[in-house]
């Protein structure tokens, strides 16, 4: 039986009382696929998935292609504030971005993780990309769920 890795978002947008969500698949990186496999061969032990940044390159000078390893214009990165194991083979990370944080035009979402992600832009593995499209400003905050699942297909 084939197993496989599956990553999705959830991003809900609140602004005032009203809360708009959206959700979509992403695009899981060679890096992360190598990272895994690597890490089953003793080379590697820190795979916690870190952080969630944001970029301003919505494909101008990046595409989404599986060989990606980092944004396009990482403009801001936050760790993680909630985790949690909500079924077999599944986690859930969810971060908070109040409303004086990320106000640019983002077109842009990764995930980062390794003894090699840090606060800094461009650190770490990264595990996802997808292109995202969402001016955000200071009278919205964003809450994204990250939902991880490794599993039989």
């Amino acid at each position: 039986m084939d197993s496989g890795w599956k990553g999705t978002f959830e991003v809900q947008i609140m602004r005032g009382d009203k809360m708009e969500v959206e959700r979509f698949p992403n695009l899981i990186t060679d890096a992360w696929l190598n990272t895994l496999r690597d890490a089953s061969l003793g080379d590697i032990s820190n795979l916690e998935i870190k952080y969630i940044a944001l970029g301003a390159d919505g494909g101008s000078t990046l595409t989404l292609e599986e060989s990606n390893t980092k944004l396009g214009d990482e403009q801001f990165r936050k760790e993680f504030t909630k985790i949690e194991t909500t079924g077999t083979g599944e986690i859930k990370r969810t971060v908070n971005i109040n409303s004086a944080e990320a106000n640019f035009h983002i077109k842009e979402i990764g995930i980062f993780a390794g003894s090699d992600a840090t606060s800094s832009s461009d650190t770490g593995i990264m595990v996802a990309r997808v292109f995202y499209d969402r001016n955000k400003d200071e009278l919205e905050s964003i809450n994204i769920v990250r939902t991880d699942t490794v599993g039989r297909l």
